[in-house]
């Protein structure tokens, strides 16, 4: 087989792993840039927490260092200790909608 004949079949097999390369590359990519969206995103909420009810950003942080903590003791993976920070950070986002003369009524909710 000439050299020729055999760049002829090469050729495509590298292009082909080329472009697989490419791809990946590209994947990669976008998996940081929604990385980096959600750690935004989850920031802005725990923001606009703390303009609603600094009391409730601030716990809610705190509540994130604690979970961090306890999640590097246990021994969790990264994946899960970004879900259990952004849980943390996120468990009063409800308090958002809810008007201020239900979240700060004194006594019981059933009265």
């Amino acid at each position: 087989m000439g050299a020729s004949v055999l760049e002829e079949v090469l050729w495509p097999v590298q292009e082909a792993q080329l472009d697989t390369r490419r791809l990946e590359l590209r994947v990669k990519a976008l998996e940081q840039e929604v990385r980096s969206l959600r750690e935004a995103l989850v920031c802005s909420f725990n923001q606009m927490l703390d303009l609603r009810d600094l009391n409730t950003g601030v716990h809610s942080t705190r509540l994130a260092e604690w979970g961090m903590r306890v999640g590097r003791d246990l021994g969790v993976d990264e994946r899960r200790m970004a879900d259990i920070e952004m849980g943390a950070l996120l468990h009063d986002i409800g308090k958002v909608g809810v008007p201020d003369q239900i979240l700060n009524k004194p006594g019981r909710f059933d009265e």
